[in-house]
């Protein structure tokens, strides 16, 4: 039996103040979908698509739940206006983890 156990995930795209939209977040040329789970112990990958991608540098910053530093990861690009950012399997942990770009 795997010990492995679906997370939630609390994800903002951030811009300024941004009011989301569910289902999908815009903000100065960036569309992001949140996952909705991940799971505990995998590496967890994000996917976001930036309008004019060759003049934009784009982070997320992520903790686990209950937890008050953040960390860092930048986004690289994954194809023509498509970029993904890794958070480490090691902050992938229950009871989930929030993240804003």
């Amino acid at each position: 039996m795997s010990s492995k156990r679906n997370l939630s995930i609390a994800g903002v795209l951030a811009a300024a103040c941004l009011a989301l939209v569910p289902g999908r977040a815009r903000a100065d040329g960036v569309r992001h979908l949140p996952p909705a789970e991940a799971t505990a112990g995998d590496e967890l990958v994000l996917s976001a698509e930036l309008a004019r991608a060759s003049e934009r540098a784009l982070v997320v910053r992520y903790r686990p739940l209950g937890t008050t530093t953040w960390s860092e990861a930048s986004f690289a690009r994954a194809g023509d206006t498509t970029w993904q950012a890794r958070l480490p399997a090691a902050v992938v942990t229950a009871p989930g983890l929030e993240y804003f770009l």
